[in-house]
């Protein structure tokens, strides 16, 4: 069984910002079908009116993409999903690879306060995670004694 099958939509969406690379409110500028896809609209020029997380371009120009589970297919089918007319106004989540960007998910823009607030929970409690990390680690070095940290290796030659 699927995780995200038991998520409310809502919820899947608060999934896809935890590892989205921006989260932002934009506003459908140009929509666009792909010689390889199927029926419906695969892509997107948006206005990017409101960064979330990240800092995204004024413009995105992205690829829709479906995740397991939490996204759907983009196709003519899922039409209620993803954006299918110009001026539509949405929060999305998407990623960058290798300089191209894809949008993995959309949303309403009425829960846009849900969903920053639980990505800022989030993204405080990773930082928490990161500092409590580092204070081991800290904690670890002033542990050992002084003759382990030596590098004895340090005066040999690599040759």
């Amino acid at each position: 069984m699927n995780y995200f099958n038991q998520l409310s939509a809502e919820d899947k969406f608060v999934a896809a910002t935890k590892t989205a690379d921006y989260v932002f409110v934009g506003i459908v500028s140009r929509l666009y079908k792909l010689p390889y896809g199927s029926e419906g609209f695969q892509g997107a020029v948006i206005h990017v009116a409101e960064d979330l997380h990240g800092k995204a371009p004024v413009y995105v120009d992205a690829e829709f993409v479906t995740r397991c589970g939490i996204s759907e297919v983009p196709d003519y089918q899922n039409y209620l999903y993803w954006p299918s007319q110009l001026d539509e106004q949405r929060v999305f989540a998407a990623e960058n690879r290798n300089g191209m960007i894809y949008i993995y998910a959309a949303a309403s823009v009425d829960e846009k306060t849900y969903y920053h607030s639980q990505l800022k929970l989030f993204t405080a409690a990773k930082e928490f995670d990161r500092r409590e990390y580092e204070k081991e680690i800290e904690n670890e070095e002033e542990i050992l004694p002084e003759h382990l940290r030596i590098d004895h290796l340090k005066d040999l030659d690599d040759d």
